[in-house]
């Protein structure tokens, strides 16, 4: 055998070694040992907990089953019941400060002739005292104030009611669509500027979106099941969680330009996101209902990691009201805190919890894709684009950049179609990633 053979061969390896690398570096993360993200806090109730809203460190409010509205002012030790007497589902609450709050309470008919409909309570006393307003035969689910005055609820039929004088008084508004599903959740980016998402299991998945401040809505059918809740990150760039429970499992939606256009992105994990909580601006936790888990990201979404939770318990709804901060909620009165210790564990790695490259969004993608990663400090940063023979096909970015989320995009140009990988270093941080390019 010859040199050139020799060579050839040689040559084979080093491509082959390559590439095992780039599917190790890209795999590594899928076999890391869990960190325990979460422990278990004494329960406060036995009742189904649906929602959690911590305003500070110690100061918050459970919902759920069977009239449970509770407080507590020392982070979870000890929480009260807030009002008495209720019987009814509560599955929203809306807090403006440590006195005003707002609440829902929903029963559904037991037989033909039983009343169903909302309720809504309010109190400005921190929950001494309260009034309470009754709605027959509508289902509200999501309630949300702009300021002391302008309020909406959202609920059965697509019904959507707004006050302009402090709940005193409800109108409806209308959806020039007139899609009649259910809403699960309100959300407003500005006083003029929000959306609402609901649906039916199977049927539809509804986006409610308005410009003028909530007087008119127009909706849109995005996807085969409905969507329960959205996160903004900012005006433009908007996300959404919805599932097919019994099929393909969890999905997302995102819009980034404003709600015109939504790309549908896959999880196939079994279970429902429920609720958004971004602990940081890039690393966000998702809990997935009776999956008995939650997921997390730190790439705003583009990836996930599924993170079982203590006791396989079902989770429904999570807050953190700052970065070392969190609560989960869930069945039988389930209620978990985040555990700060892992931070002070990541910061004794050379890799700050920051230092992270995501998956390239879309993917697969057809011409121009994104790359977004975070850098904790100015560093040097290299991206290099290879082939699946580990050739280097170009390196989009080689210099120096500030601390800070940073976005780049790879316009595949003459490149065919098939598998690639996206190479970033940066400081001792070196992380893959894989991307499909179909023309």
């Amino acid at each position: 055998m010859n040199n050139n053979s020799h060579t050839g061969e040689s040559r084979k390896s080093v491509k082959l070694i390559e590439v095992l690398i780039f599917l190790l570096c890209i795999q590594s993360n899928a076999f890391s040992l869990q960190i325990p993200y979460w422990s278990a806090l004494p329960k406060p109730t036995q009742n189904t907990l649906s929602r959690v809203y911590f305003i500070d460190s110690v100061r918050g409010w459970i919902a759920g089953h069977n009239g449970t509205l509770m407080n507590t002012t020392n982070g979870g030790v000890k929480w009260n019941q807030v009002i008495q007497d209720r019987k009814g589902e509560i599955p929203d609450i809306f807090v403006r400060n440590v006195n005003d709050l707002w609440s829902i309470e929903f029963q559904y008919p037991v037989d033909d002739t039983s009343w169903f409909g909302s309720n809504i309570l309010h109190t400005t006393n921190g929950g001494q005292t309260w009034s309470i307003q009754r709605f027959d035969s509508t289902i509200f689910r999501s309630i949300v104030f702009l300021d002391s005055l302008t309020g909406f609820m959202g609920g059965s039929y697509g019904t959507i009611v707004k006050t302009i004088n402090g709940g005193k008084t409800w109108y409806k508004v209308s959806d020039s669509s007139g899609h009649k599903f259910p809403i699960y959740k309100i959300k407003f980016y500005s006083k003029s500027y929000g959306y609402a998402v609901g649906g039916q299991l199977e049927i539809a998945g509804v986006i409610w979106r308005t410009t003028d401040g909530g007087e008119t809505w127009r909706s849109k059918i995005v996807s085969g099941d409905p969507v329960f809740n959205l996160h903004y990150f900012d005006s433009l760039h908007v996300y959404c969680g919805m599932s097919d429970i019994d099929q393909s499992g969890a999905g997302f939606l995102r819009t980034i330009d404003g709600g015109i256009n939504w790309t549908f992105e896959n999880t196939t994990i079994w279970g429902e996101p429920t609720a958004f909580a971004f602990r940081t601006p890039t690393e966000g936790w998702v809990p997935m209902g009776i999956a008995a888990m939650c997921l997390k990201t730190t790439d705003q979404g583009l990836t996930w990691q599924q993170i079982i939770v203590p006791q396989q318990t079902a989770v429904y709804d999570i807050s953190f009201p700052d970065e070392r901060t969190g609560y989960m909620v869930g069945r039988n009165g389930a209620l978990f805190k985040f555990n700060p210790n892992i931070l002070s564990i990541g910061s004794e790695k050379k890799n700050d919890l920051r230092f992270y490259v995501g998956q390239n969004f879309p993917n697969p993608f057809n011409g121009t894709t994104s790359i977004s990663y975070d850098l904790p400090k100015r560093t040097k940063v290299s991206i290099t684009i290879y082939d699946i023979l580990g050739r280097s096909i170009e390196t989009l970015i080689d210099t120096e950049q500030q601390e800070g989320i940073h976005t780049i995009r790879w316009n595949s140009g003459n490149a065919s179609s098939g598998i690639y990988f996206y190479r970033l270093a940066a400081d001792q941080f070196v992380q893959c990633g894989k991307m499909i390019l179909q023309k």
